[in-house]
């Protein structure tokens, strides 16, 4: 019976094979290099930085919220603000027209005008136009609501008689400035009222020969007020 004969490994044979052996094995130095070596991975894509247009129309519109809130608290306080001096400067033009008038009689205002006011009025926070040397026709204040000519007008009064005394109007003033105006020149005013926007008649917060309101004029003071004094 033949059998069949196994041939002689051949010794490069058997060397390359002990070499891959040795290679495989988990303490060769190549399979530690190869095990101690990250595997190449794909990196993470970054985020770009910036806002997307949804974000900007969110901050674009809590902007233009938070000044349309803001914008009339703004102009309140300046014109709580501004009240003091255009109060003094107009108790300053009444003296010197009540100086101009001294002597002239019982009924010395009765030809007063807006071209006097304003000459008397230049160079203060007034608007006064035109600008001098001409005469002016038209005087504005600082007081205004915004929503109308601020117009300073004025015009013989009658506390007895007609001429006796003179009144200037305030249009337009804001409810900022209402009551604080009202209430520092009712120390040198005669009679003081107030005409809210759209009211039918006035409100006399100081009578002729008697004492003034504040807390009358407080509350007659709307968004936009016409206010008279009538001085003597």
């Amino acid at each position: 019976m033949n059998t069949s004969s196994v041939s002689p490994l051949n010794p490069a044979t058997a060397a390359d094979a002990d070499q891959h052996l040795q290679a495989a094995s988990p303490d060769h130095p190549a399979a530690c290099a190869m095990a101690a070596s990250p595997s190449p991975r794909r990196s993470p894509r970054r985020r770009q930085a910036g806002f997307t247009l949804v974000e900007l129309t969110v901050v674009f519109l809590v902007i233009v919220v938070l000044t349309v809130l803001a914008v009339p608290r703004v102009q309140a306080i300046i014109i709580e603000g501004s009240t003091p001096s255009v109060a003094q400067e107009m108790q300053r033009a009444v003296n010197r027209i009540r100086a101009a008038r001294a002597g002239s009689g019982v009924t010395p205002y009765s030809s007063v005008s807006v071209a006097e006011l304003g000459a008397v009025l230049r160079n203060t926070s007034y608007t006064v136009s035109p600008a001098a040397p001409a005469a002016a026709n038209a005087v504005q204040h600082a007081l205004g609501s915004g929503q109308g000519t601020a117009s300073v007008t004025v015009a013989a009064g009658t506390l007895v008689s007609a001429g006796d005394s003179f009144t200037v109007s305030f249009a337009e003033v804001d409810r900022a400035g209402c009551a604080p105006l009202m209430a520092t020149l009712a120390a040198s005013a005669e009679v003081v009222s107030s005409t809210p926007s759209g009211a039918s008649s006035a409100t006399v917060v100081k009578a002729n020969g008697g004492t003034f309101s504040g807390g009358l004029a407080q509350s007659t003071c709307a968004d936009r007020n016409t206010l008279a004094f009538t001085f003597r």
